[in-house]
């Protein structure tokens, strides 16, 4: 096919905006649509180059996987092997492990699938993975196993036929991505099945100039149709962010825009002459090796910082990933796409031993779990204990799931064999605490319900909006809870935890709906307050747990990073928070206050903070949390002690108005 420099201006306009989004320019708060703008511009140009060799009776598919692999693969492997050194110096034990299951993933072409597995309530934070940007690559190769079947098996019925059959193909991919991003919108976001159709709508673009070339319109019409794809791609960097539901039908303005780009922003018209602009088309013909280079600069810098790197730091690592793009594209790719001096053995001898060395590097890195026992982490088996401890209550009851009418997500804990007397009733802060309290009711000889959902508020009328997160957390999700419980005269005891912050601290949580409506903390108050007067106008006796501290960091990896830059200083671990800065965070006096007057208040900022301060271990150094807020095993002890001398009072007769803890 003829060589078209705006479509390299095309993807300068589309690698920049990904570069300075992911670097933390709030201006371009929408700038991952340039990910969109490369599936667009990737069907076109493959597509084209397929139905033009198939029309010259020319196809082979191992030469298209020649090129697929001359394209791809030298840089990819220039990039991740430059980051392992810096990785063994700077990465903590489980960073490195975390990379170490990306390079496999990476290099079997499913990253796309194992972010979207991990992409959970208590995985690392998307910005600090190096190789996170690589589900892309991992989705455009996983469509091109398929597609050159497809072209190949269909050529024979027709471009026309073909065609129908590709528009087929994305307007089923489409509906499923914009359900998905409603519904499930981490899925939605990684996986092929909800992605295809953006290469698709390239695909239709390269058949549609198969048959009758590019359109020739008048120049009016080329000049506002070309102008209106620029300004589409344009307007979603900017207008776009984060809570934008991707990809659905908010994806169709880049998508569109590029579309129409591809066929109407020829050399002639204002928007072609824009794109071909030669600096433009300069940082085009290198923003493949740009892209690979950016994430793991600004995921290094984050993780070498004990918080956000300065703007300006990362404003240069943004400007760095061009330069080393230039110089992967000038002295890697370039030579390996010369068949001159590597022909094709060469190319899939050098690919197959660049895939089983990095293979078994991550393997290595994954069994070894991060090389955890290197000298240089001795002395922090605590720490390692904690960090294994994520996600253990809720997991617990997830597999250990009973038919009951208190909601759907129910088990037993403590002794299993005793009915049980009561509920623990929250979210994955209950969950957090569960450990605790299964060992208290064992000891005890009882049994309690736990009814829980990671990230869904326990609170009837409060749920998140649809496609805001992966957490299920619909209307049903705690509904009905209330009656269930209080028509159940068998359970006489609640404790209830919750992340309740999220609708009545200093910021409330903006994914979260009350009465299908954003958050209002003086509703959610009283909605609390009157939830609270129900239990006690039935006779159940009730201890309200108030929420633990939120520290900045988490706090595991917090510690591991402080022990290894302080020669091993214990005390350098701890993180501190100013306890009026964790209470004004919180905003939970007014509940805690007007929860008293129906149940027993355990205050659990007076556990885990003195006067001044709160931290993230006790005397001992022993972590009490396993990330920025959910409390660790030992935590949850210490706290389940705290509520099993709640319990007691509230059994007494004596709950309302009483503390079983200082107040706040």
């Amino acid at each position: 096919m003829n060589y078209r420099a705006e479509i390299d201006g095309l993807r300068a306009v589309a690698v920049i905006p990904v570069i300075l989004f992911h670097a933390g320019f709030s201006m371009f708060s929408g700038g991952f649509v340039g990910v969109d703008v490369f599936f667009v511009i990737s069907g076109y140009l493959i597509t084209s180059i397929l139905l033009s060799e198939m029309a010259q009776g020319k196809f082979s598919i191992v030469a298209f996987y020649e090129r697929r692999a001359r394209r791809i693969m030298p840089a990819l492997f220039f990039v991740m092997a430059a980051c392992l050194p810096f990785a063994w110096m700077w990465l903590i034990p489980s960073e490195i492990k975390h990379l170490s299951d990306s390079i496999m993933a990476v290099i079997t072409f499913s990253s796309n699938i194992l972010f979207w597995q991990t992409s959970g309530y208590f995985d690392t934070a998307a910005e600090l993975k190096p190789l996170l940007h690589t589900w892309s690559l991992a989705v455009e190769e996983q469509y091109y196993l398929l597609f050159p079947v497809f072209l190949m098996l269909a050529w024979r019925l027709g471009l026309r036929i073909v065609g129908l059959l590709v528009l087929i193909m994305v307007a089923g991919s489409f509906a499923l991505a914009h359900f998905g991003a409603q519904f499930k919108p981490i899925a939605a976001f990684y996986l092929l099945p909800t992605r295809g159709w953006e290469l698709g709508f390239g695909a239709l673009a390269a058949i549609f100039t198969a048959r009758k070339g590019l359109p020739t319109p008048s120049r009016l019409v080329a000049e506002s149709l070309g102008m209106l794809g620029l300004a589409l791609i344009v307007f979603s960097n900017f207008a776009y962010d984060t809570n934008t539901p991707f990809p659905g039908i908010y994806t169709l303005a880049p998508t569109v825009g590029t579309f129409l780009v591809i066929l109407f922003a020829v050399p002639a018209t204002l928007a072609g002459r824009i794109l071909g602009f030669k600096p433009m088309v300069a940082i085009g013909l290198i923003s493949y090796s740009a892209y690979l280079w950016h994430q793991p600069l600004f995921a290094m810098a984050r993780q070498r910082s004990f918080g956000e790197p300065d703007i300006l730091l990362m404003g240069g690592l943004a400007v760095m990933s061009i330069l080393l793009g230039y110089v992967s594209w000038r002295f890697i790719e370039t030579p390996f796409r010369n068949r001159q001096r590597f022909d094709r053995k060469a190319i899939f001898m050098l690919t197959g031993l660049g895939m089983a060395v990095f293979f078994s590097i991550g393997m290595t890195g994954s069994l070894s779990d991060g090389f955890r026992h290197r000298e240089k982490w001795q002395g922090l088996e605590n720490v390692f204990e904690t960090q294994a401890q994520s996600d253990s209550g809720s997991a617990y009851c997830r597999t250990n799931v009973q038919v009951s009418p208190l909601g759907p997500l129910v088990c037993v804990i403590g002794d299993t064999t005793k009915q049980p007397e009561g509920v623990l009733w929250g979210d994955s802060f209950a969950g957090a605490v569960m450990p605790g309290m299964h060992n208290q009711l064992k000891r005890e000889g009882k049994a309690f319900y736990m009814v829980s959902s990671d990230g869904c508020i326990p609170l009837e009328g409060a749920w998140r909006a649809p496609g805001r997160d992966e957490f299920d957390c619909t209307q049903e999700r705690h509904q009905g809870f209330v009656d269930a419980f209080l028509r159940d005269k068998s359970l006489n005891t609640l404790i209830w935890i919750g992340a309740f912050s999220g609708l009545v601290g200093h910021k409330p949580n903006p994914d979260y709906l009350l009465d299908g409506v954003p958050v209002n903390p003086d509703l959610a108050k009283q909605r609390i307050s009157a939830t609270l007067k129900k239990f006690a106008d039935a006779g159940k006796e009730v201890v309200f747990v108030g929420e633990t501290p939120w520290f900045p960091h988490d706090v595991a990896d917090y510690a591991i990073r402080r022990y290894a830059t302080s020669d091993g200083d214990k005390a350098a671990m701890v993180q501190r928070m100013k306890r009026h800065e964790v209470t004004a965070h919180l905003n939970q006096v007014d509940v805690l206050r007007d929860a008293s007057a129906y149940s027993t208040i355990v205050d659990s900022l007076a556990l885990f903070c003195d006067e001044h301060h709160c931290g993230s271990h006790d005397a001992d150094h022993r972590l009490l949390y396993i990330d920025d807020s959910h409390i660790s095993h030992l935590g949850a002890e210490l706290l389940t002690a705290k509520i099993s001398s709640a319990i007691a009072l509230s059994g007494s007769g004596a709950s309302q108005g009483r503390l079983a803890s200082s107040a706040p």
